[in-house]
């Protein structure tokens, strides 16, 4: 799950005592996978944030159905604009469709940011020790890995990932008990 190897692939990092889960995650399929790692990693009590972009050239149902899925397993949603990535279409459009798949999935309020390191600027600002924030960095992986290093994020290595994830199964099992 290194940047290096395998750059915007569930590349995991721990800030601030927050997880920061990177991932290309660019269809309906990715997104499922990235909200499971997402909520894997989850501690009792955590919320998810996601900070999620797409390109251009998906369908509109493609869109909306990305960002419903990542509305309906996460507990706050934020759009970041993918400039570079519109290929012909509206960047309003893009916005409106992703806004609009979130809200129908259940998110309430949805900020938009200018790209995907202002999102993750964004919502760690807001989010709180213990919370598991995800991006889905397309256009801007190397300006947020960037940002990682110099905010001091460390990787997450396995041994870490794997008390990470016992611990959160513990609290789930706590839960349903």
């Amino acid at each position: 799950t290194d940047p290096e190897r395998n750059p915007g692939r569930a590349n995991l990092f721990e800030l601030d005592r927050r997880v920061v889960v990177v991932d290309y995650a660019h269809n309906e399929a990715g997104m499922l996978g990235f909200t499971e790692m997402c909520d894997g990693l989850r501690s009792h009590g955590a919320a998810v944030w996601l900070v999620i972009c797409a390109a251009g050239d998906r369908n509109d149902q493609i869109l909306h159905a990305f960002a419903y899925r990542a509305a309906r397993s996460a507990d706050h949603v934020a759009i970041a604009e993918l400039l570079r990535y519109l290929r012909g279409r509206d960047r309003e459009d893009t916005i409106r469709r992703l806004v609009t798949g979130a809200k129908d999935g259940g998110a309430i309020e949805v900020d938009v940011y200018a790209d995907e390191l202002a999102g993750l600027r964004g919502v760690f600002a807001r989010s709180k020790r213990g919370d598991v924030i995800g991006v889905t960095a397309l256009g801007m992986r190397g300006e947020v890995f960037a940002w990682l290093q110099e905010a001091g994020a460390r990787r997450l290595m396995p041994a870490r990932v794997k008390q990470m994830v016992r611990r959160a199964s513990s609290a789930t099992e706590e839960k349903g008990r």
